[in-house]
Formats: C-alpha cells, sequence, structure tokens
C-alpha cells in the first residue's frame, strides 16, 4: 500500500510540476500593429524613358488590411535588370518612407547611351529594352514583407523627338567591316534642322570615353563592340539624337 501511495504522490507532483511550467511559458498577448495584412502598389510615370537622361516619377503606396492608407511604412526601392539587381540608372532616393496618406515619392533617371558599363551590361547594346523597379517593404520579420514592381520601357533617343525640332542623322565608313587600328570616318551631312532653322552643333560620343565635335569627324578604336551617338542642335538649342551600332575586329 505504501509503494502504490509513493507511485500515485509522484505522479501528481510532475503532473504539478509540468503543470506550472507550461503557465510560466505561456506566450504573452500580442501588442502594435500588424503588417501582415499590407498591400502596396508602384507605378512609374510616365512608363517610357529615353535613353538621354529622361526621368520618371515613381509613387508608392502602402494599405493596411481593411484597403486604408499605411503611414509610417519604409519601403526599399531597388533596380532590376534581367532579374539582377544593377545601377542601370538612378535613383533619387532609396529608401522612402510613406506619409499621412500612405504615398512616398522619389524619382528614377534613366541612363543615357552609351550605357554605363558594366551596370547595364544585361541590356541590349543599343539601350532598347526595360528596367524594373522592385520596392519592398522593410520590416524586422522578412516573412511579413510586401513587394511590387513597376516596369520602365526604355527606347532611342531618336523614338522621341520634339515637333519642329532637327533630325540627326550619320554614315559609318567604313562598317561592319572594320579591323583596329583603322580610323574609321563618321558623316554627319544628313543630319537637318527643321524649316527656317539651322544646325550649329555636332557632338559625337564613341562609346569608348572619347567624344569629339563637328559634322564629319574620324575615330580609331580598340577592338570591340560600340554605339556612337550623335547629338545635333540647332539654333535656338533644339536637339536631336541618333545612334549607330559599330563592331571592330581584331
Amino acid at each position: 500500500m505504501g509503494k502504490v501511495f509513493t507511485a500515485v504522490t509522484l505522479i501528481a507532483t510532475v503532473v504539478g510540476a509540468a503543470a506550472c511550467t507550461v503557465h510560466q511559458a505561456a506566450v504573452p498577448p500580442v501588442s502594435g500593429p500588424s503588417d501582415f495584412a499590407l498591400s502596396m502598389r508602384v507605378t512609374a510615370t510616365p512608363d517610357t524613358l529615353s535613353l538621354n537622361g529622361s526621368t520618371a516619377a515613381l509613387a508608392v503606396k502602402v494599405f493596411d488590411e481593411r484597403g486604408n492608407p499605411k503611414s509610417g511604412v519604409s519601403v526599399r526601392l531597388d533596380v532590376i535588370v534581367a532579374g539582377t539587381i544593377a545601377d542601370c540608372g538612378q535613383l533619387n532616393q532609396r529608401t522612402v518612407t510613406t506619409v499621412g496618406s500612405g504615398e512616398a515619392s522619389t524619382v528614377f533617371t534613366a541612363p543615357s547611351l552609351p550605357l554605363p558599363m558594366p551596370e547595364c551590361k544585361n541590356l541590349p547594346l543599343d539601350g532598347t529594352g526595360s528596367v524594373t523597379v522592385l520596392a519592398t517593404t522593410i520590416g524586422d520579420n522578412a516573412s511579413t514583407s510586401t513587394s511590387s514592381l513597376a516596369t520602365i520601357r526604355l527606347v532611342q533617343p531618336t523614338v522621341i523627338q520634339a515637333p519642329g525640332g532637327p533630325t540627326a542623322n550619320f554614315t559609318i565608313t567604313p562598317n561592319p567591316a572594320l579591323k583596329a587600328p583603322d580610323f574609321v570616318t563618321f558623316n554627319a551631312s544628313g543630319s537637318k534642322a527643321a524649316a527656317g532653322r539651322t544646325l550649329v552643333g555636332y557632338s559625337w560620343n564613341f562609346g569608348d570615353g572619347s567624344t569629339k565635335t563637328g559634322p564629319v569627324v574620324t575615330h580609331d578604336f580598340n577592338p570591340g563592340s560600340y554605339i556612337v551617338v550623335l547629338t545635333v542642335t540647332d539654333d535656338i538649342g533644339q536637339q536631336a539624337f541618333k545612334s549607330g551600332s559599330l563592331t571592330v575586329l581584331p
């Protein structure tokens, strides 16, 4: 009988201790705002940019679980090219915080031709393509973060041209069968000013860090592929752009 009593007493003691332990380890009630139901939208205006340093306004808006604007939310912005984060173009701010309207904003500036390397190496050589701006909320728990995307299409500068402005055009000789270190001739005599206007400036960027001015110029290249950009300016300051690709063989 004594042994039975002792076993019963021992079981009761263990159960009581276990119950006490569970009570002490209980998680306290959660306090403060929850980020689990946040949603976000990011837009770019305009969503097509010329490759001459033009800009788009990026607008971020965050909503809470009831669909109301959410203030005080920090958001990180990254530029994505072909699935990889890259500094192809420039963001005025990489981190923004929403205000009372749930909104935050910054500016994206498109790169200019010739494309900066290696930042834009995943774009086609002529720059046509697109970049994606990824907006992600910043918090202590990565599992609660929310993301949104805005895509910006990049186009050649000649695609966007002011009415009544000049027209840029040039020829490359010889092309495409070039071998270093031969000199290449660039002739912009095919460029035209609008009626009543005169072209006063011809500026060349050869894509290798070199520049020249004048309607007809020559330049020698190392082996490689290049994007050459001509900028013409008329007598009232209007400009037009033209780019051309060039491959130089060893």
